[in-house]
């Protein structure tokens, strides 16, 4: 029986640790590319649900209702893990420079 659901394995040698800055911030990318292929995917069902004319709402089934219910809520959860993702990240390119700003003063010393 095949599974619908697919992925990708993506193997980037690192110059540092496994726990280096660089590590994780390619961590971080990586998620945030996932979660935005979600929403995009979410988008597009929308999309196509909204564009498919209108039925009145007596007669659309409870199911439909649920399952665009669900696509929104989705969505929402989505859209805002991108951003506190994004926030993550520029968080640790702050303090990336500041290190890298520390290190240059050390080194000059």
């Amino acid at each position: 029986m095949a599974c619908p659901a697919s992925y990708t394995v993506v193997i980037i040698p690192l110059r540092t640790s496994l726990y280096s800055l660089d590590a994780l911030r390619f961590y971080l990318w990586a998620a945030s590319c996932l979660l935005r292929s979600c929403v995009q995917r979410v988008n597009g069902s929308l999309g196509s649900l909204m564009s498919e004319p209108n039925v009145s709402s007596s007669t659309q089934s409870l199911l439909d209702t649920v399952a665009d219910s669900n696509l929104r809520w989705q969505n929402t959860v989505l859209v805002k893990e991108v951003g506190e993702k994004n926030k993550q990240i520029s968080i640790l390119e702050m303090e990336r420079n500041r290190l890298l700003l520390q290190l240059g003063e050390l080194s000059a010393h």
